[in-house]
């Protein structure tokens, strides 16, 4: 997704992509640089969907920011 696009990814809105240390990415972790929402380990599924890094997460890909996103490897 290309940031001066008007569109706007969904993926960090309904999916999550969770590794087997227990992190949880908002997709494909190459996708944001391995951005964690969170960690399982440590809280439970609702704590880390709705964790402020989540939420600033989402905040800034509706603004049209995708600074967290590496938009070289980025297939949406």
């Amino acid at each position: 997704m290309n940031s001066t696009n008007d569109k706007v990814c969904y993926l960090p809105f309904y999916m999550a992509e969770i590794s087997d240390d227990g992190n949880v990415y908002p997709c494909c972790p190459r996708f944001v640089d391995f951005y964690s929402f969170g960690n399982l380990l440590e809280n439970n599924f609702q704590e880390v969907w709705h964790s402020k890094k989540a939420n600033d997460f989402r905040e800034k890909i509706l603004n049209n920011d995708y600074s967290l996103c590496n938009l070289d490897i980025c297939t949406y």
